[in-house]
């Protein structure tokens, strides 16, 4: 094994022992953490997602969505900075919801909720 192989190896196991450690120091705490190759963060898949149902057609919740009429606010559109700015870190539990469903996604009608309340809170047909 080369030098190079070797110091990989130990330095993987390192991080991976540290990494087990924080996780289950952290277990389900709405936090960020940050990782040799990039930054995650509970809420960043929400704002994904969100921008995906409003404005992919290949998404599979655009057809409820975006072809519906559904947009992002001008502030949260391409800034996901702005949308952690008014909704916080998203809580543990917890997804992104519109208060009111026929409206679109913009601060004062967006909150965090469990699913148990976005199920009571749909659409009627």
């Amino acid at each position: 094994m080369t030098y190079c192989q070797e110091y990989y190896r130990k330095h993987r196991e390192t991080r991976l022992a540290e990494h087990r450690v924080w996780r289950a120091a952290n277990r389900g705490k709405a936090v960020e953490y940050e990782n040799a190759r990039r930054v995650r963060n509970p809420g960043i898949t929400s704002y994904n997602s969100m921008m995906a149902r409003c404005y992919d057609p290949k998404h599979d919740s655009y057809k409820r969505y975006g072809a519906m009429g559904v947009t992002v606010c001008d502030r949260w559109n391409g800034s996901y900075v702005n949308f952690r700015t008014d909704m916080g870190l998203r809580p543990a539990g917890m997804t992104l919801d519109r208060i009111n469903p026929y409206g679109n996604y913009e601060p004062c009608n967006c909150r965090w909720a469990t699913w148990s309340e976005q199920n009571k809170n749909k659409r009627t047909k």
